[in-house]
């Protein structure tokens, strides 16, 4: 499943949380539509997040293992609870 990145002029302006997390969620379901899903369905929706805690675990093992820092952890729980707002906002 390939995600489109987003265009610059996409980008809102810093500070702009809301609309941080409405990019994320429309850029995730332009993912799943390609793939003939949608995060507005319920099962998908839960597969969905549930995947992501699967990445939390896999990151905070890495982090562990000093893979990644501490600070590369918390940016990419910020990302990932970003993300895991997408079904709500769909």
């Amino acid at each position: 499943m390939g995600t489109p990145p987003t265009p610059p002029d996409r980008v809102p302006p810093q500070g702009d949380h809301h609309a941080v997390l409405r990019l994320i969620a429309e850029d995730m379901e332009k993912a799943f539509n390609a793939d003939r899903r949608t995060l507005s369905d319920d099962e998908t929706a839960a597969v969905y997040v549930h995947t992501l805690r699967l990445v939390e675990h896999a990151l905070k093992n890495a982090t562990a293992r000093g893979v990644i820092t501490e600070d590369q952890l918390r940016d990419l729980a910020v990302l990932i609870q970003g993300m895991k707002e997408a079904p709500r906002l769909i």
